[in-house]
């Protein structure tokens, strides 16, 4: 007779597991498509994937295939919830440097960007040089490279030194004039990619004396009424 209580229970362990899978799938997957969702995340500021166009071509190809998982990855329910708790699960249980090549050191967060993309320099470089030959062609142009935050805080990371020499070397219209020296990551937003403007004002003047002008001594600082969450604050899911 307990032998017989035992495999009931064992059963109806199976099958309650079973149950609540199939409810779990069914759930999520009526969620998915028939409620509906935003085009557009506002944590990781980018519009989300869309649903694509079924057409022989595009199934054939695995194009479909492809664009498919895309939508339905950006469309699962309560992604960004699911997006947080991967993010601490990777960081702070398993002890990852960086989730989606976002990653933390010193108070900041930062995103990893390498390799150093040539083609996009060449194509930068001959749209810089088009500007310049229609509308600066008798102009003196001073040119300045602003470095990423990552110069200042990834292990790995892209040559600004190489960078800046490319691209000077292909601007030779221009005079170049070097900034990096002049900063450091605190310089920039913790949870962005951008400078905080109160902390760059002896960039501005030194700017302003390389090109043979001035900037104003004073200036008004103006504060929000909520903490300011940058770019990075959403793409990591930890904010």
């Amino acid at each position: 007779m307990k032998n017989f209580s035992k495999i009931i229970l064992q059963k109806i362990q199976k099958y309650f597991t079973i149950a609540l899978c199939v409810i779990f799938i069914f759930f999520f997957s009526f969620w998915c498509f028939f409620v509906a969702t935003p085009d557009y995340s506002d944590s990781e500021r980018r519009s989300l994937a869309k649903i694509p166009e079924i057409t022989l071509e595009s199934i054939t190809s695995g194009k479909f295939a492809k664009e498919f998982e895309e939508y339905t990855t950006d469309r699962f329910p309560l992604r960004d919830t699911w997006r947080s708790i991967k993010a601490y699960t990777r960081l702070n249980l398993f002890f990852q440097k960086e989730n989606n090549n976002i990653f933390q050191k010193d108070g900041h967060i930062s995103k990893i960007e390498y390799p150093l993309n040539e083609n996009m320099l060449d194509y930068a470089i001959s749209l810089f040089s088009k500007v310049q030959q229609k509308h600066f062609k008798d102009n003196e142009v001073f040119f300045t490279i602003v470095p990423d935050k990552n110069n200042y805080l990834a292990d790995l990371k892209i040559d600004f030194g190489k960078l800046e020499n490319y691209i000077y070397e292909n601007l030779d219209f221009c005079t170049p004039i070097k900034i990096d020296n002049l900063l450091s990551a605190d310089d920039y937003y913790y949870t962005d990619s951008h400078w905080k403007q109160e902390k760059i004002v002896d960039v501005a003047r030194f700017l302003a004396n390389s090109m043979g002008t001035t900037i104003p001594e004073n200036y008004e600082t103006l504060s929000l009424d909520t903490p300011f969450k940058g770019v990075y604050a959403g793409q990591s899911a930890l904010y």
